[in-house]
């Protein structure tokens, strides 16, 4: 069907113009594979018919590579008409005449940070829409004016007055603490300190009229639960609250799900991944994966070339992973490692880190506990879970801090307590939840619970057979 349509429509231009727009759809499906082969028949040297392919020229001369041979000869690449990318002063023009047609009145600041905020678009978004970017620039532009009152009481000859506060340039609050997500997580001086380095280096450049310095690449090397998933996820939102990076956007994937498992199909995942985070940060955990086999290599070039394309400027890469495996990695592809910029360790947890988290969220949920009693009896219990297999460092603090909650639950409803607004945390039920962890890490069991007493609902269970475990 899709050979008969294409030839009939052909016939239907015969003498005239063929327009295909977005041309590189054609290359996407066996269909459109049809209808290419169609044009490369009918479409010949002295054809009564003008035959126009119109896309971003990166897919379409993908489509021209990988089609039909014959394609590429009737469409010569070399004879293309290229359109560039607006400069920035062809922009400002653009903007200005736009707004001289809508009666639109731009002051300087607002050309300013117009202008700033077109070239952030251009860095981000795989395909910048230029004139077209412009025009949804004003379009906001106007909304947000009209919100504070710009275009009221205008006289006949007066025109709406565009102000810097009307382009959208993402977070303003000076008086904010950048850092404050950080403070909700445990253990995160260094990171802090880095951000913070990064931010002075970028504010004196800023200052003194130098050119932007360059964000760089990131390595999070240590075990599951040091915090390296959380600390990319903060990291993106304060690069962006402090202006570092476009968008406040962190794309999560693993060094597994980027590797094909055909020719070819892992550089596509890695540029659909790469396109999804620009402007943003792309987090790779489990990047060690990069460095195993043929579809590894393949990926690990695919990010190396993407930190020198100029396409991806913007971007921030975090690779993440076990520090021996990823170092084995990066020592396969000194290309790869020389681009990455910041290397930020995770070191396992100690008791003491241990009993410290475990105290904050106590503190961060308004509960009180005896602390000397507290202290010992989790040092006790991180001391013997530590050297098990499957340690989970800040993941098995979770896991006791639920399992403590859930003993004081148990114990509470006991006593019949639950409305007496004493939020406190007894030792027993610290020692019950470590007990409960370190018994279930060595394959024993979990902590046992006394059940509840027959008056409670949970008297339908009696009724039926082998409920004990249900019921616990």
């Amino acid at each position: 069907q899709a050979q008969q349509r294409t030839a009939a429509l052909l016939e239907a231009a015969a003498g005239k113009v063929l327009l295909i727009d977005e041309a590189y759809a054609l290359n996407k499906s066996q269909y459109g594979s049809q209808a290419l082969d169609t044009i490369v028949e009918k479409v010949q040297n002295g054809s009564d018919i003008a035959v126009l392919l119109l896309g971003y020229t990166e897919e379409m001369l993908t489509m021209l590579r990988d089609q039909n041979p014959g394609l590429q000869r009737r469409f010569d690449p070399s004879q293309a008409f290229f359109f560039d990318d607006y400069t920035e002063h062809e922009l400002v023009d653009i903007l200005l005449l736009t707004c001289k047609r809508r009666q639109l009145k731009a002051s300087l600041e607002f050309q300013e940070k117009a202008l700033k905020k077109l070239e952030e678009q251009r860095c981000c978004e795989p395909n910048f829409g230029n004139a077209g970017a412009v025009d949804n620039l004003l379009r906001a532009a106007v909304q947000r004016a009209a919100a504070r009152g710009a275009g009221r009481n205008l006289g006949t000859d007066e025109h709406m007055r565009l102000e810097g506060a009307d382009v959208d340039l993402g977070p303003n609050n000076d008086d904010a603490d950048p850092f404050a997500p950080l403070d909700k997580l445990y253990r995160m001086a260094e990171v802090k300190m880095t951000l913070q380095r990064l931010y002075n280096l970028m504010l004196l450049a800023e200052e003194e009229g130098d050119e932007k310095p360059l964000l760089g690449h990131f390595v999070f090397m240590g075990a599951p639960g040091t915090g390296k998933t959380t600390v990319a996820r903060v990291t993106g939102q304060i690069l962006y609250t402090l202006k570092l990076i476009a968008q406040n956007k962190v794309v999560e994937t693993s060094g597994l799900n980027l590797t094909g498992e055909h020719v070819g199909q892992t550089k596509t995942k890695v540029e659909e991944k790469l396109n999804e985070a620009r402007g943003g940060v792309l987090f790779i955990d489990e990047a060690y994966e990069l460095g195993k086999g043929t579809y590894g290599s393949e990926a690990c070039t695919s990010i190396v070339a993407a930190m020198t394309d100029p396409k991806y400027d913007g971007l921030t890469i975090i690779l993440a992973g076990y520090q021996a495996d990823i170092m084995k990695m990066l020592d396969t592809n000194e290309g790869l490692k020389s681009r990455i910029q910041h290397f930020l360790e995770f070191p396992d947890w100690k008791a003491k880190d241990c009993v410290e988290c475990f105290k904050k969220k106590a503190h961060d949920g308004n509960f009180t506990l005896d602390a000397t009693a507290i202290d010992a009896t989790l040092s006790k219990g991180f001391e013997k879970l530590l050297p098990l297999k499957g340690w989970g460092n800040a993941r098995d603090v979770q896991k006791a801090w639920d399992m403590a909650k859930q003993a004081r639950a148990d114990r509470v409803a006991k006593a019949g307590a639950l409305h007496d607004g004493n939020r406190h945390l007894d030792e027993t039920d610290v020692k019950l939840a470590m007990d409960g962890l370190v018994a279930a890490r060595m394959g024993s069991g979990a902590m046992s619970h006394d059940s509840c007493d027959d008056s409670d609902p949970f008297e339908v269970l009696d009724k039926l057979y082998r409920m004990e475990h249900v019921k616990e």
